[in-house]
């Protein structure tokens, strides 16, 4: 009985070490900083200049996060229509193919 016991969670052992890192390789993240240089609430995307000036498209749905960040004032939760072009952001994304989707955007004026 223990034989098979300890067979058992080895296999399980196994399966779960496999399968792991090919669900967490699907959910890689991305950082981007850079300048707005699109927004289209109507697509609900927007385009970021990073600092070596490649043009990265995003896209938003209803988990991604933004929020305002001031100097001298706390920082705000603010909706998708609270970013515009020229703003400086840093973006978590997923990676994947382009547009790629948004996780969160902390937003810098």
């Amino acid at each position: 009985m223990l034989k098979r016991t300890l067979c058992a969670a080895f296999a399980v052992a196994v399966l779960v070490a496999f399968s792991v890192p090919a669900f967490a390789g699907s959910h890689h993240k991305m950082r981007v900083r850079g300048t707005v240089e699109s927004v289209d609430p109507a697509q609900k995307t927007f385009v970021v200049k990073d600092r070596d000036g490649k043009a990265i498209p995003f896209r938003v749905d209803d988990r991604s996060e933004f929020e305002l960040e001031h100097r001298d004032k706390p920082d705000q939760d603010v909706p998708f229509t609270e970013l515009k072009t020229g703003d400086r952001v840093k973006v978590k994304s997923f990676k994947g193919e382009p547009p790629h989707l948004v996780d969160d955007v902390d937003i810098y004026r």
